[in-house]
């Protein structure tokens, strides 16, 4: 909605989403998408929430299991970021996962719901491990930016932003934000 009053929100994702690493003891796990749910009910109270991201799932895990979930929630936004598991795994299943993101957002299209994505930031400027995987971060990030512009999605585009490049900005792990 052009004016953010949503009335049912769902994330969807792997521990990017879920928010490994971002909280503490007292606050517990507190993720992006539970820090944007919270702003959300604050500008337009009385917002649905549901938070299915699960850490360690792959896309093919999203597309089996969280979707199914999230769209017989009907919600009217969506957030999904997934696929840095898939980047990470060793074998040739690569191409497999970047067919199944395909399938996911087209059925994340057919929603009637604003949906919200992010590529993934370059590694290779993070981590020296992140060298090898630069190719298969670039390929998942080109697929993310044409879905994104092929059915309209709302990007959060993180592959080139500088403030992705600060250790201030990353978990003791440099592989979570």
């Amino acid at each position: 909605m052009a004016d953010g009053s949503y009335a049912r929100y769902v994330a969807i994702g792997d521990s990017q989403t879920e928010g490994l690493w971002d909280g503490d003891d007292s606050a517990g796990i507190l993720g992006f998408a539970d820090r944007l749910a919270a702003m959300l009910d604050t500008l337009h109270p009385g917002l649905q929430y549901a938070n299915l991201a699960i850490r360690g799932r792959r896309i093919r895990d999203v597309l089996d299991d969280q979707l199914p979930r999230a769209l017989a929630m009907r919600p009217d936004l969506i957030t999904v970021c997934v696929g840095m598991n898939d980047i990470t795994r060793p074998g040739l299943l690569f191409d497999r996962a970047l067919a199944d993101l395909d399938v996911m957002h087209e059925r994340l299209a057919e929603a009637e719901a604003t949906v919200v994505t992010t590529t993934f930031p370059d590694i290779a400027r993070i981590v020296p491990i992140g060298r090898i995987l630069r190719t298969r971060v670039l390929r998942t990030n080109e697929a993310i930016v044409s879905a994104a512009d092929r059915f309209g999605f709302k990007l959060v585009d993180l592959s080139g932003a500088e403030s992705m490049t600060q250790p201030d900005a990353w978990s003791e792990d440099r592989v979570h934000g």
